[in-house]
């Protein structure tokens, strides 16, 4: 992720290039990066307060609950029942994937395959269980073959051909 300052220089830089003075550019550009920062903020403060009402939901809807006489507002809940639900309510919070997984790209864009290093930890394990894996950069691809069997050729990254070599073994 890039610093406010580099976005800040980047875009005054896109700015003169489209013939503006370098000092109403970067203010420009300052403002502009500040009220997306403090746009963000107020989302992340939204979002909390729906998180925290979610939460109260949850715990008020647990069956089988009746509060106790003189305390109609008091909802009981285990620690285990809580620590379930908050976790629900923070939604792929704690779920193994790094805070930036394509898994997390929502509301901002679809979420996609995961692309973290939960998935590079289950391609080394898958590899680590193969029989004499081999891993091997060709000009025209990666290729992965396992036990002497070709499993993925032609593929453009290692991780895609790790992918397609345990796609065709699962018989994907």
């Amino acid at each position: 992720m890039r610093s406010r300052e580099e976005q800040i220089n980047d875009l005054a830089v896109v700015m003169m290039d489209e013939g503006g003075k370098k000092e109403a550019s970067y203010a420009f550009a300052q403002e502009t990066i500040d009220a997306a920062i403090q746009r963000g903020r107020e989302l992340e403060r939204a979002e909390m307060f729906d998180v925290a009402v979610r939460v109260a939901r949850d715990v008020a809807e647990l069956p089988d609950r009746t509060s106790p006489d003189g305390n109609p507002d008091m909802m009981l809940v285990t620690a285990e029942e809580l620590t379930e639900i908050v976790r629900r309510a923070l939604g792929g919070v704690g779920d193994g994937h790094d805070s930036d997984c394509a898994t997390h790209n929502e509301p901002a864009f679809p979420n996609g395959p995961c692309n973290c290093t939960k998935r590079d930890t289950e391609r080394l394990d898958w590899l680590e269980k193969q029989r004499f894996p081999e891993l091997r950069a060709f000009d025209d691809g990666f290729l992965v073959a396992t036990d002497q069997v070709c499993r993925s050729s032609g593929m453009d990254t290692a991780r895609d051909a790790i992918d397609a070599a345990m796609n065709a073994e699962n018989c994907q």
